[in-house]
């Protein structure tokens, strides 16, 4: 037996009569408690369907960020890759301390992994000239590893000591002075004689043969 009265409800339970008051206008909300086991099993159902949903949403947040990682990472290798193309060979010799007079002219194009320092140049043909009394021979492809001031294992760049055709293996470049290691051996020359690339044939002396009209390129 329930009787309203005053915003307030009466309720008697064993012969005592108490009072719930709450403010005016405003729902009474009191806990839901399942009373079978039959809603229990529902209430379980919800949980597990939510709890599901939720280990979805949360899979979901992980492969779209794994995802717009990995299209940021290829996005930063081809901007890197770009930006390296958009330099010459000789730019890069520059970017690694070198004088851009170590390649002859005529580089047709490189490739470079600025992780390991693995490059290769490409010419079109055999390029030979003289320095200072020695000859040097590039092949068609140079290969080798480039870090700051170091070139080192150097394949297809060689140089005619008297009679006999030796690889230079490394370049180092110290104290204003290019060296070029043959095995054991060494020869060092002043940077300054490779300021300006040489040129196939007559080298860094083109302009005293082009006096006498015998420049040519081999």
């Amino acid at each position: 037996m329930q009787n309203c009265q005053n915003g307030g409800r009466r309720r008697r339970s064993s012969g005592v009569e108490t009072k719930l008051s709450h403010p005016k206008n405003l729902p009474l909300y009191l806990p839901y408690l399942p009373t079978t086991k039959q809603e229990e099993g529902k209430n379980f159902g919800r949980v597990r369907i939510l709890l599901n949903q939720r280990y979805c949403l949360g899979m979901m947040s992980s492969i779209k960020f794994l995802w717009m990682l990995v299209v940021c990472m290829t996005v930063s290798y081809t901007l890197s890759e770009a930006e390296s193309q958009k330099l010459s060979a000789y730019e890069v010799l520059l970017e690694y301390g070198f004088p851009v007079g170590l390649l002859p002219k005529g580089a047709l194009g490189y490739s470079l992994n600025r992780e390991t320092g693995e490059f290769a140049v490409y010419f079109d043909k055999t390029c030979s000239f003289e320095v200072e009394g020695y000859t040097l021979s590039y092949k068609p492809t140079i290969t080798g590893v480039i870090s700051p001031g170091r070139l080192y294992q150097l394949k297809g760049v060689s140089v005619k000591v008297f009679i006999l055709w030796l690889s230079i293996g490394e370049v180092i470049l110290k104290d204003g002075h290019v060296q070029f290691s043959v095995g054991i051996a060494s020869a060092d020359f002043t940077v300054d004689n490779f300021y300006e690339s040489p040129q196939c044939g007559c080298g860094f002396d083109c302009n005293h043969l082009r006096l006498y009209g015998d420049v040519s390129s081999s």
